[in-house]
């Protein structure tokens, strides 16, 4: 009996001891865990981003800020924050288009010409070379020279840069009140330009019109895939 409290003092003692070593350990995990919490965060995750330094306007080559008329003088673009000059202009990006640029400017051309006869729609022709390999610059060059009432003028762009680029430098190069993108390989007709137009006439407020082929692929029962990729 009277040994019961020398054990209780011994218990306490070793559970005191196991209490601090326990600490003891924690703090140490505590201790080796933040660095090393630090370092794998340094590893795997990107540096904050730094502030991208100002874009510098270096001027541009005098192919993309003059253009050859048919008489193949170089002639200053105009810009877009210039008065509108005419109702329409049509933006043609092209890149490696030697060989489908021509169906697509004679169908243009054609069909403007009408819309200028029935409508007196005044309209100017610009067609984006997107750094091409071939010969679209000299097909169109052609054009310029044959239409000359057609106003087609060629922006010939140094480097590529991508269809939306494309369009955008067009685009900042026109005069029309109205501008019209299209493409160069003559995916839709022309003369489809009516139902924009007449779309915005019902609502002059629309900033912007999209035309779409879906539609008139189902009516005439194009293949899903068909529809897919283009």
């Amino acid at each position: 009996v009277f040994g019961l409290p020398g054990e209780m003092d011994t218990c306490s003692g070793s559970d005191a001891l196991s209490g601090m070593a326990t600490l003891v350990s924690g703090m140490i995990v505590l201790f080796l865990a933040v660095p090393a919490i630090g370092f794998f965060a340094w590893l795997f995750y990107p540096d904050p981003q730094k502030p991208k330094p100002k874009r510098k306007n270096f001027p541009r080559p005098d192919s993309e800020e003059k253009f050859e008329n048919a008489s193949r003088k170089l002639v200053p673009f105009p810009s877009l924050s210039d008065p509108s000059s005419l109702k329409l202009s049509v933006i043609v990006p092209a890149y490696n288009e030697e060989d489908r640029i021509s169906v697509m400017l004679d169908e243009t051309i054609e069909n403007l010409e009408l819309m200028k006869k029935s409508r007196d729609l005044s309209s100017e022709i610009v067609v984006v070379d997107d750094g091409s390999a071939d010969t679209t610059a000299d097909v169109v060059m052609s054009y310029v020279t044959r239409f000359p009432k057609s106003d087609i003028r060629l922006l010939r762009l140094q480097q590529n840069q991508g269809k939306g680029g494309a369009v955008r430098m067009g685009m900042l190069r026109a005069r029309g009140e109205l501008l019209l993108m299209v493409d160069a390989d003559a995916a839709t007709r022309f003369s489809d330009v009516e139902l924009l137009m007449r779309d915005l006439r019902k609502n002059e407020s629309l900033a912007v019109i999209v035309g779409s082929r879906r539609k008139s692929e189902i009516e005439t029962g194009r293949s899903f895939w068909g529809g897919f990729f283009s």
